[in-house]
C-alpha cells in the first residue's frame, strides 16, 4: 500500500500494466494479472477517485508524476528555457 495515497499494490499493479503499454483493455490486464476484468474495473476506479482524474489514461500519468509506478521520464511540450531543441544540426 501506497502510505501518501492509499492506493493497495493490487491497484497499482493494475495502473503499472497501463503504463508499461499492455493494454487498456480491462480483459487483457485481467489475463496478464490473473484477476477478472470487473476487478481490473474496480481498481481503476478506485484509482481515478484516489488521484482526481476522470480516465484510465490520466491516472497512469498521475500515477506516473506521483511515482507510484516506474515507467518512462515524462517530457513536457515546452522548449527548454536556452533555446536548445536537441537538435545536432
Amino acid at each position: 500500500m501506497d502510505e501518501q495515497t492509499g492506493l493497495s499494490s493490487c491497484v497499482l499493479d493494475v495502473l503499472q500494466e497501463i503504463v508499461d503499454g499492455s493494454s487498456s483493455d480491462s480483459k487483457e490486464i485481467a489475463s496478464r494479472l490473473g484477476i477478472s476484468p470487473g476487478a481490473v474495473d474496480q481498481r481503476l476506479c478506485v484509482a481515478m477517485r484516489v488521484l482526481g482524474v476522470g480516465t484510465r489514461t490520466d491516472a497512469a500519468i498521475e500515477a506516473l508524476r506521483r511515482g507510484l509506478v516506474r515507467g518512462y521520464r515524462l517530457v513536457h511540450a515546452e522548449t527548454p528555457a536556452d533555446g536548445d531543441t536537441g537538435s545536432t544540426d
